[in-house]
């Protein structure tokens, strides 16, 4: 991010010289050291791929609370679909759009050299969304994103890079005394205007009981499982916590952190808890050899809002008004009103219970300043625990 700039000094036997550099800003960057995915690392202006770089400076005060959400409008091109806005629930990654019909369309994901699993994970079905593997990892940690869009990327990734490649680096020791840092934020979900501006009801969503519940065609209608409050909505209260140190010495860095978060979501019973934790660690048995070794965990539980175009879908029947698919057996107390029953739909149970664990190896090895290898070995094990339960 800066010009580079040269000065000449003249040292003089068994003397020493001070020199000061001053960098000036650049607003092209175009010498940022990137990773192509080759042996080596160049120059960002030598590469022919089109590059976008993330840096942490970026979004250490941004409001993000997962990894799509960072790289989502931070870089150019780059396009996240929304879901429906459930906790938990993860969007589709398009690196300049769809670019085939046959093939998929997702992003390959690199992890610290580990590649990983970067389609949409399934939940129940009655949830109609899923959940995205890269969220799974601590926006806390990370130390840098860069994007090779296009395809491009296929030279070097093969040909399932057609889609594009995210590389995230997370951080890593530094040789000195520990360094803490700790975050705690807090908040909550809210839904703004719903439907019609002339509509207090907001689609039967955020009113479920009084007067103003009247069909088109004129017929008062009313729901006994309405909630007390009037409304199914809610303020949803957001929870995250996380905490991290890092240090070491010339042989032997280390970085370490965990994190928990708890969101609800704007309708009873509806809510995303993770938990998990990171440690990195570099050892350098010799000046020319290095160790790396990379390894999270992560563990998510998500209670699933019926949701979507289904028949027992919570928005779809409660936006349907008295003409819902699910009605009380029972008739109200007055004959002339049509009694509902869309508390009924939320007694359904839909659980995604997920466990995520990344680990990968880096051996560097360095004989001279002219020859260098790199290998490294990873295992990516994402696996996902869906129960459906329809208690009627």
């Amino acid at each position: 991010g800066y010009h580079v700039l040269e000065q000449t000094a003249t040292v003089p036997a068994e003397g020493t010289v001070v020199v000061d550099f001053e960098l000036q800003e650049s607003a092209v960057p175009l010498d940022q050291i990137v990773v192509t995915g080759t042996a080596g690392q160049a120059r960002r202006r030598e590469v022919g791929n089109s590059l976008s770089s993330i840096a942490s400076t970026e979004i250490e005060n941004a409001p993000v609370r997962s990894m799509q959400d960072i790289i989502n409008a931070r870089a150019t091109g780059v396009t996240v679909l929304a879901n429906s806005g459930q906790p938990g629930a993860g969007g589709a990654i398009r690196l300049r759009g769809n670019n085939s019909i046959a093939m998929g369309n997702e992003p390959v994901v690199y992890v610290d050299g580990v590649r990983l699993y970067s389609r949409v994970a399934p939940a129940p079905g009655s949830a109609r969304q899923g959940t995205l593997p890269i969220n799974d990892i601590n926006p806390e940690d990370i130390e840098r994103i860069e994007i090779v869009k296009g395809a491009a990327a296929t030279t070097l990734y093969g040909t399932e890079a057609s889609g594009g490649v995210i590389q995230i680096f997370t951080k890593r020791g530094t040789a000195g005394a520990p360094i803490w840092s700790a975050e705690v934020s807090a908040g909550y979900n809210d839904i703004g205007q719903l439907g019609p501006e002339g509509d207090p009801t907001g689609l039967f969503l955020k009113k479920c009981r009084g007067p103003e519940l009247v069909s088109s065609d004129g017929i008062r209608w009313e729901d006994p499982t309405c909630p007390p409050s009037g409304s199914w909505l809610r303020k949803g209260m957001v929870q995250r916590y996380s905490v991290s140190v890092r240090g070491g010495s010339q042989a032997l860095t280390y970085y370490l952190s965990g994190s928990y978060n708890d969101e609800n979501g704007v309708v009873e019973g509806n809510y995303s808890r993770d938990g998990g934790f990171r440690g990195n660690f570099s050892f350098r048995p010799s000046n020319t050899l290095e160790l790396a070794v990379n390894t999270a965990y992560t563990r998510r539980k998500i209670r699933w809002l019926p949701d979507g175009n289904l028949a027992n879908g919570f928005t779809l029947n409660v936006m349907r008004g008295r003409n819902n698919n699910f009605k009380n057996a029972q008739l109200c107390e007055d004959a002339s009103v049509v009694c509902l029953a869309n508390g009924e739909i939320l007694d359904q149970e839909l659980f995604n219970n997920n466990d995520h664990f990344v680990s990968g190896i880096t051996v560097r090895w360095e004989p001279n300043e002219r020859w260098s290898h790199r290998f490294t070995v990873g295992y990516d094990y994402n696996v996902a625990d869906n129960l459906t339960h329809l208690p009627f």
